[in-house]
């Protein structure tokens, strides 16, 4: 479960490459790549710096002009995805 006030941020060890309109990630320890596209490109480049859920939201509701709703369900999805992968990870942030 995503809470709120919990920040997120790029794995430590996940190299990854822009290609095009997507970004490849290839997880240690493993031959095969993930790949995000459209909207998750923006939240890999956002999660460069910790972020909370709430702060992503905001970020891509006011770029794509989209419906909060949307938006946060959306990102609650991909975000949980990416840490049940290990490409994403809670912040040890101490601000967090």
């Amino acid at each position: 479960m995503i809470v709120e006030r919990v920040r997120f941020r790029r794995a430590i060890g996940v190299p990854s490459r822009a290609l095009d309109d997507r970004v490849i990630l290839a997880r240690p320890g493993r031959e095969d790549f993930d790949a995000l596209t459209g909207p998750a490109v923006a939240i890999w480049n956002l999660l460069q710096e910790p972020r909370t859920l709430i702060e992503l939201v905001d970020t891509l509701a006011w770029a794509y002009k989209a419906p909060r709703a949307e938006i946060e369900r959306d990102i609650r999805t991909l975000v949980g995805d990416l840490l049940e992968r290990g490409i994403v990870v809670e912040s040890q942030d101490p601000d967090a």
